[in-house]
């Protein structure tokens, strides 16, 4: 957009978009960041004409947030600050950081850099603190040298005891929530139907512990705090109408007891799916929809393929009843396989659970675009410029099937 990105603007070049592509009524959910303009575009009335009013937050980002706003404490802020005050003098002296490799090879520990902090990427604050717990040992014996430090220095540069102890229970407590963060951003495995449970997830994570220190606890309710503000999880206080992440959620067959969410909420969920199923079923007998399903093949029959659920109260009571299954199972294999089960609620799924829980794979796409189309190498025909997109694609694809699985820690009841 050579234009200011307003709402205004943002909203006219949306309604272009899909236009040219012809997505009038194709477009289930728009997910944005938490910048206002892009917020305010999709409030434009304009907009609710032809898009659906399923707008939905990136989680990533708004979990970015909440726990920025901790960080931001004066306290846990200066510790901060003091620790990258450490870790800039290993990184800008050579002596120190040559002697600090010694005492690592010494002490039996990684020979790696201590990380500095990016203030606009909390999770370097969480790896340079927990760099700094890594390598204390040799850290210290480095400081404790006074043919390396001077006294001066290190007493400018130590960190206290009880210091120690906050950076350890903090890196404890943001461990989670890297790996929440790594889960909502993945290529492979982020549908919106994780969001709540995730966030449920580390919400009792964070619950106060008696034994811990005054200000990791206050940062650990600031931010649990912030998630259920952001993310309204909390029904009771505030009951609010069924969002796009709780049908979704109730639609993955890993969360469908909905067990995170209280029985008002669940109760609402269910109902607000079940009515929609009769709204496609109205739509489909005012349009002359034909739905019926093929007759089953001799290779049915054979393999005992799974009968078909009939009437929409059937299926949608069959659906209950079926297992939940485990979180680090594939939710759309689930329904692949069970599609001519329950067709109808299968055309729901669909719709929700192809809503991603961040913007980080759309915004990833320009970063891999940006590196392979540079001022050298402008002149790429079009055709092996998505040759190598395709590529690089695919293999971050697979790395993330290969590494990602949701950790235990995240696993709610």
């Amino acid at each position: 957009m050579q234009e200011r990105h307003t709402g205004e603007n943002i909203m006219q070049r949306m309604q272009e978009v899909i236009a040219v592509w012809k997505l009038d009524g194709k477009v289930t959910a728009v997910v944005t960041d938490n910048a206002s303009n892009g917020i305010k575009a999709l409030r434009v009335n304009a907009l609710r004409d032809i898009l659906e009013p399923n707008d939905v937050t990136c989680s990533a980002h708004s979990l970015h947030l909440s726990i920025k706003k901790a960080l931001s404490d004066k306290e846990i802020d200066g510790l901060c600050q003091k620790s990258g005050k450490l870790v800039a003098h290993f990184r800008h002296s050579t002596i120190a950081s040559d002697q600090l490799t010694r005492r690592q090879e010494v002490l039996g520990l990684p020979t790696e850099r201590l990380t500095q902090s990016c203030p606009t990427r909390w999770s370097s604050t969480y790896q340079m603190l927990a760099k700094l717990i890594k390598h204390r040992p040799a850290i210290q014996s480095v400081l404790a040298d006074r043919a390396i430090v001077t006294a001066n220095s290190a007493q400018n540069l130590e960190i206290s005891q009880q210091e120690w102890n906050v950076i350890s229970e903090l890196c404890e407590v943001l461990e989670p929530l890297q790996l929440a963060t790594n889960i909502l951003c993945s290529d492979t495995v982020s549908p919106v139907s994780m969001v709540r449970p995730v966030m449920k997830a580390l919400i009792k994570k964070l619950e106060p512990q008696t034994s811990g220190d005054h200000l990791v606890e206050n940062f650990k309710e600031i931010i649990r705090l912030e998630i259920s503000r952001r993310f309204s999880l909390d029904w009771d206080a505030q009951p609010t109408s069924v969002s796009a992440r709780q049908r979704a959620s109730f639609l993955d067959p890993r969360y469908k007891s909905l067990q995170y969410e209280v029985p008002g909420a669940r109760e609402a969920i269910r109902t607000n799916v079940r009515e929609m199923l009769d709204d496609l079923a109205t739509f489909d007998d005012q349009s002359g929809t034909d739905t019926t399903q093929t007759e089953a093949t001799a290779l049915d029959i054979l393999f005992d393929a799974q009968p078909r659920v009939s009437g929409l109260s059937a299926q949608f009571e069959a659906y209950l009843s079926e297992p939940q299954i485990g979180h680090n199972l594939d939710a759309l294999k689930w329904w692949k396989d069970h599609e001519s089960k329950f067709p109808r609620l299968a055309e729901l799924a669909k719709k929700y659970m192809c809503i991603p829980a961040s913007s980080a794979s759309s915004e990833r796409v320009f970063s891999s675009a940006g590196n392979i189309i540079t001022a050298k190498r402008s002149s790429l025909l079009p055709e092996n410029v998505r040759q190598q997109m395709a590529m690089i694609t695919s293999w971050t694809a697979m790395l993330s099937v290969t590494r990602m699985v949701v950790p235990d820690c995240l696993r709610i009841g």
